[in-house]
């Protein structure tokens, strides 16, 4: 039999204990709180892991198209040059059709999506240009700055044309 003491003791009809049917206002508030707290402490380095992600591509296809113009160059028997226009944060690869795109210009530009980034600088002596000659040699050594937030990388061209990242 079921009694008064039994009801307000948080039993049912039937004498069995009743469980909860939800949360309190005050455990959703801490629950919100809590995931507040961990967002605010996540979302810094999370930002700073995709600029150092975007940074490091940047300097890794600016890297490996320079390499592609070095071998060009041997391969051909001919110069070839890289132009960098650090205004619009992109360069040129002259006179080398654009591997996706037959019939266009090689151009990247690091503002894009996938990089996210900016060139900060492109000094070859100063020069914005690189020209890599029959052999693989650089006319002159430099450096191509690039930047995503506060990440910056260094790519490095000597004067035999081996390329970097610092």
């Amino acid at each position: 039999m079921v009694t008064h003491a039994k009801l307000a003791a948080g039993h049912d009809l039937r004498g069995t204990r009743s469980s909860p049917q939800g949360f309190t206002l005050i455990e959703l508030v801490l629950v919100i709180l809590i995931l507040g707290i961990l967002a605010a402490v996540a979302a810094p380095r999370y930002t700073k892991a995709l600029d150092t992600t975007y940074a490091k591509a940047a300097a890794v296809r600016v890297q490996s198209d320079l390499k592609y113009a070095r071998q060009l160059a041997k391969q051909t028997s001919s110069n070839q040059t890289v132009t960098f226009d650090v205004a619009a944060n992109s360069y040129t690869l002259v006179g080398v059709d654009n591997r996706d795109r037959q019939g266009r210009d090689y151009i990247v530009t690091l503002s894009a999506d996938e990089f996210n980034s900016q060139i900060n600088t492109a000094d070859f002596n100063g020069s914005t240009s690189v020209t890599f000659d029959i052999y693989g040699h650089a006319n002159n050594a430099g450096t191509v700055v690039v930047q995503s937030g506060s990440r910056v990388e260094t790519v490095v061209v000597d004067a035999f044309g081996q390329v970097s990242i610092l």
